[in-house]
């Protein structure tokens, strides 16, 4: 969590990031590189033996900082705590829980989650947990007041995000649409290929681009089209949109109703009901659309992360 950490810095603490090879340096924070970032699902990989590998390279840091907040998927700093219970640490999650193979440890995880919702889930799990949302970097995510006409998909092209969903939404009320997505960390290539084949006349499959490419795609966008059906723990292009000051249409989909207020945009219970809210989005104001970001800025989110680790430090746990 890139954005994080350089929030805590500019709240005057010190942080070190533990990421890839390929991870940018910060301005008053250290990262601790631990190999190449894996960008592709159909290695075959072992996940938790890769997670376990990593923890092997970074784990003589932990007795060293005040608190630990994972980000991984199995929660591996929690085998330092094991052995010193005395280790101040949280983890966020950022998806389903999948971290079993703790079994049941003789102190508080101090789960994170990303969403209201998530935390519902996690809690039904029997697992307590309390919320800190995303934030984004604004000054990456420029305003822009005028945009054009057609419509926007962002996202894994991946049946769970279902860009073919979003790209009849288009042809159905007469817009062209533009699917930027990734097509390397997913596991179905033959779908993949299907939207590819949706995209015609106007419309355009465009797959991978960079920071500033994306943003260009958002900020002319009328609005991003987000037809979700698996679940959705947080939803960062929701934020992404809202900044450039483009409208997000939605399927209630997980998270996605905390994000998305009716001045910004519709969360629609119907593919149908996503077609009538393309109908109406001269309703939306682009200021208000980047009024609503502000409140997931990276800042906000470092304040936010404060409060839970001093929570923790002072033993308020869960």
């Amino acid at each position: 969590m890139g954005n994080l950490a350089r929030g805590l810095v500019e709240l005057g603490h010190k942080v070190i990031l533990i990421a890839p090879d390929e991870s940018q340096d910060f301005k008053g924070g250290y990262v601790y590189r631990t190999g190449k970032a894996i960008m592709n699902l159909n290695q075959g990989l072992n996940w938790m033996e890769l997670e376990k590998e990593m923890y092997g390279k970074y784990k003589h840091i932990l007795e060293d900082v005040d608190i630990t907040n994972s980000h991984d998927w199995f929660g591996m700093c929690y085998a330092s705590k094991r052995e010193d219970p005395a280790l101040r640490m949280c983890h966020t999650h950022h998806g389903g829980m999948d971290m079993g193979w703790w079994g049941n440890p003789p102190f508080k995880l101090n789960i994170i989650s990303i969403s209201k919702w998530m935390e519902k889930v996690y809690e039904s799990q029997g697992c307590p947990a309390r919320y800190c949302y995303n934030g984004i970097d604004l000054d990456l995510y420029p305003y822009k007041e005028n945009h054009g006409e057609g419509l926007m998909f962002l996202g894994r092209i991946d049946p769970i995000k279902a860009p073919d969903v979003a790209v009849g939404v288009a042809y159905a009320t007469d817009r062209t649409i533009n699917v930027v997505g990734g097509t390397s960390f997913v596991q179905d290539l033959n779908y993949v290929e299907r939207v590819k084949q949706m995209c015609v006349d106007n419309s355009k499959f465009i797959g991978e681009v960079d920071h500033q490419v994306k943003i260009q795609y958002l900020q002319d966008a009328r609005a991003l089209l987000i037809p979700s059906r698996f679940g959705e723990p947080f939803g960062l292009v929701v934020i992404e949109a809202l900044a450039c000051g483009t409208p997000v249409i939605a399927l209630n989909d997980g998270a996605l109703g905390e994000l998305i207020t009716p001045e910004v945009g519709f969360v629609c219970n119907t593919v149908d009901e996503m077609k009538q809210a393309v109908l109406k989005l001269d309703t939306i104001s682009p200021q208000d659309c980047r009024k609503r970001a502000e409140v997931f800025s990276k800042e906000r989110m470092a304040e936010n992360y404060i409060k839970r680790y001093k929570e923790i430090l002072d033993g308020d746990e869960w």
